[in-house]
């Protein structure tokens, strides 16, 4: 049944890859899009982390300028 099926229809896979490919590869580029955003925020969260600790651990502010920069 499946022979006779691919016998009558032979581009119908073809066709179906125009189809699905553009879709397959726009929920990659938001996979890819999400993991570089959720990266970029706990580099932020990250240096606001280490630049709140210095000013905390520093108590003349000449020295802090440099350290948060």
């Amino acid at each position: 049944m499946a022979a006779e099926r691919q016998a009558r229809d032979p581009g119908t896979a073809s066709l179906e890859l125009v189809f699905v490919a553009p879709m397959l590869l726009a929920v990659l580029m938001m996979i890819i899009a999400f993991g570089r955003f959720a990266q970029t925020e706990s580099l932020v969260d990250q240096a606001a982390r280490d630049g709140a600790r210095a000013a905390t651990a520093q108590n003349a502010k000449a020295e802090v300028g440099p350290l948060v920069q």
